[in-house]
């Protein structure tokens, strides 16, 4: 079952004129407010009947690096009785280092880069290896890699082994880092 949110016919009116002077008489603002992380896209102030509830259309919501629009500050389906009304986006702030859920990246956050551990043909890693970081700052993924497990081909040890690159940095999207797995000593002394 799908519900649709409707308003009756010139209950919620855009503002067409940037000055305000298109306002019906007797019909209050209600305007939407980007927040202090990200921008709106699209109409930003609406002509409402007060005496009507109302549902206003909101803009687009893009959010800035490192943050995901969580909820507007009040409802969009209300009774909207004072002058003027404004709903601000409201924000929270991501990690820099985000675990990769879905294969296909559809849980990638606006401005991240992703980053992937593999190993060398010495052996291989398990574990969570795809990570999103924040492309704006310089992230350490050292305890990262040390939580994936490396799982060496015979004649090999992840001890002693190292990364191709280094573990804290400001990464671009695509970067792969590589585990190098040690070769073992071909006569283990006793």
């Amino acid at each position: 079952v799908i519900k649709a949110k409707y308003n009756a016919k010139g209950d919620v009116i855009p503002q067409k004129e940037a000055n305000g002077s298109d306002q019906p008489a007797g019909y209050v603002k209600v305007m939407f407010a980007k927040g202090e992380h990200g921008n709106l896209n699209g109409q930003t102030v609406y002509y409402v009947n007060p005496n009507k509830e109302v549902t206003v259309p909101a803009p687009d919501v893009k959010p800035s690096v490192g943050y995901e629009f969580s909820k507007w500050d009040k409802a969009l389906k209300q009774k909207f009785t004072a002058d003027t009304t404004t709903i601000t986006a409201m924000y929270e702030q991501l990690k820099d280092i985000v675990p990769q859920e879905k294969t296909d990246g559809s849980d990638k956050p606006y401005g991240y880069h992703t980053v992937t551990f593999k190993a060398d043909v010495n052996g291989s890693l398990s574990g969570k290896t795809v990570y999103y970081v924040n492309s704006e700052k310089t992230v350490d993924l050292t305890s990262t890699a040390k939580n994936i497990t490396k799982n060496p081909n015979t004649g090999y040890t992840a001890d002693g082994g190292t990364w191709d690159k280094t573990l804290n940095a400001k990464f671009n999207d695509g970067d792969v880092i590589t585990f190098n797995f040690k070769e073992l000593p071909a006569v283990i002394e006793k």
